[in-house]
C-alpha cells in the first residue's frame, strides 16, 4: 500500500502559506506550529541510544555466543578406563549487519528570501560555511523558518528509522535487519540470524500463533514463561511487550472491560506500575499501556498500525505481541544523528542538510525473545 507523502510541497502550496502567514493578524511567531501528522514511538524511545556508538568492526557486530557441551556423566569402579573425554568447543559467534544511514533536506535561495531570511551570495561557497545570517533576520518568522525546518527533518528521521528498526528490511541489502527479521512472525525455525541457521533450536525464539481471547491468556503466560525458562545467565526477563492494537485492545476486553472473564487485574495497581518502569527507562509511553505482573510492561504501539499500513504482511502488525528481555538486545548507534550542512554548489541557488548515523540490532540470545500473534 502507498503510504502518502505530506513531506513536501510544491512551490505553489509554499508560496500561499508563506503569503498567508504574512498578512494574517492573528499568528503568533513566537510559538511552534501544531504538527498534525505526529505520533508516539515508546520503542524507539525505549531502544535508541542504548548501546552509543557509531562504530563498527567490518561494517557488522559480533557476539560471541556458545552452546551446549553435551557431555555425558561416567560412573566408574575400580580401574575402570575413563572414557568420557571430548572436545567441548561449542563457542562462535552472532554476525549483525550494520546500515549506514542518511537522510537530507534542501531549501533553495529562493524560499529563504520569500521567508524573510537574508542571504549574502558573496561568501565564498567554498569555504563550506552556510551563506545565511540567520541572526540578522527581518523577523522572528525568519528564524522560527530555520528551526522548523530542521524539526520537520528530525521527525523525518526519528519516525523513518523506527520504521527500520522493525521491518525486516529483506529487500535492502544495505539496510540492517529489523525485529521482523530477526525474530519473525511467520516461522522460527527457517532462516537465518546472526548469519547462522534457525536449525539450531538454541536460536529459536519463542513463537505461538493462531491464538484468540480464549486462549489468549493462557498462551501470553506460556509464552513469556518459555522465554525466561531459557534466560540462564544471560540476564533479565521479559519485562517490555509491545503490541498491535487488536492484541491491546482484546487484552482490554479481557482484562478491564465487560469481559465476565476470570482473572481480571486492577486496573488502578496497573497504570501505576507502568508509569513507574516508564519513568526507570526514561521514555514517554501512551496511556493505554500497562504492567501486568507475570508478563512485563505492557505497551500499545502506535507505529504498528502504520507499519500494517505501509507493508500489508499476511499476519497484520497490529495482531502481534513481541515478549522482549531487553538485557539480551541492544540497538547499536548514536542517539543523535550526525548533522552535517553542505556547501552550495557553484551551479545551484540551493543549501542541503544531511543526518547520518550507523545503526544496527545485536540480539545475545535468541531463544529468550518471543512473539504471539492473534488467529
Amino acid at each position: 500500500m502507498a503510504v502518502p507523502d505530506h513531506s513536501t510541497l510544491s512551490a505553489e502550496q509554499f508560496g500561499e502559506i508563506l503569503l498567508a502567514a504574512r498578512e494574517s493578524t492573528i499568528v503568533n511567531w513566537g510559538k511552534d506550529p501544531v504538527a498534525l501528522e505526529r505520533f508516539k514511538i515508546p520503542s524507539y524511545d525505549k531502544f535508541i541510544g542504548s548501546r552509543q556508538t557509531d562504530i563498527a568492526l567490518r561494517g557488522e557486530y559480533k557476539v560471541q555466543v556458545k552452546g551446549n557441551r553435551g557431555g555425558a556423566l561416567q560412573a566408574y569402579s575400580g580401574l575402570d578406563l575413563l572414557t568420557n573425554f571430548g572436545n567441548y568447543a561449542t563457542s562462535f559467534d552472532l554476525t549483525y549487519g550494520v546500515g549506514n544511514i542518511h537522510l537530507g533536506d534542501s531549501i533553495s535561495v529562493q524560499e529563504l528570501e520569500e521567508a524573510g531570511v537574508p542571504v549574502d551570495l558573496t561568501r565564498g561557497t567554498s569555504e563550506g560555511r552556510m551563506p545565511v545570517r540567520l541572526d540578522s533576520a527581518a523577523k522572528l518568522a525568519s528564524k522560527n523558518f530555520a528551526k522548523q525546518k530542521q524539526e520537520d527533518l528530525e521527525w523525518n528521521w526519528r519516525v523513518e528509522l523506527a520504521y527500520g528498526m522493525w521491518s525486516a528490511n529483506a529487500n535492502d541489502s544495505k539496510m540492517f535487519p529489523g525485529l521482523d527479521g530477526l525474530i519473525p512472525v511467520t516461522t522460527n525455525s527457517t532462516g537465518t540470524i546472526g548469519g547462522k541457521s534457525r536449525s539450531n533450536p538454541l536460536l529459536r525464539h519463542q513463537l505461538i500463533t493462531g491464538v484468540t481471547i480464549d486462549t489468549l491468556e493462557l498462551n501470553l503466560t506460556r509464552l513469556v514463561r518459555q522465554c525466561n525458562d531459557v534466560t540462564g545467565d544471560a540476564g533479565g526477563y521479559t519485562n517490555y511487550c509491545p503490541t498491535g492494537d487488536d492484541v491491546f485492545d482484546m487484552l482490554a476486553d479481557l482484562y478491564l472491560g465487560t469481559s465476565t472473564r476470570a482473572g481480571k487485574i486492577d486496573r488502578q495497581m496497573a497504570s501505576d506500575r507502568a508509569k513507574e518502569m516508564a519513568a526507570k527507562w526514561g521514555i514517554g509511553i501512551p496511556d493505554d499501556s500497562w504492567y501486568l505482573p507475570t508478563v512485563g510492561m505492557i505497551i500499545r504501539e502506535p507505529l504498528f498500525k502504520r507499519l500494517q499500513e505501509r507493508e500489508a504482511p499476511a499476519t497484520s502488525w497490529t495482531k502481534r505481541l513481541y515478549a522482549l528481555n531487553t538485557s539480551v538486545m541492544d540497538f547499536y548507534g548514536p542517539r543523535h544523528a550526525e548533522y552535517i550542512y553542505h556547501p552550495m554548489p557553484h551551479n545551484q541557488r540551493v543549501l542541503r542538510t544531511s543526518l547520518e548515523g550507523r545503526y544496527g540490532w545485536v540480539i545475545k540470545k535468541p531463544n529468550s525473545l518471543g512473539v504471539l500473534a492473534l488467529a
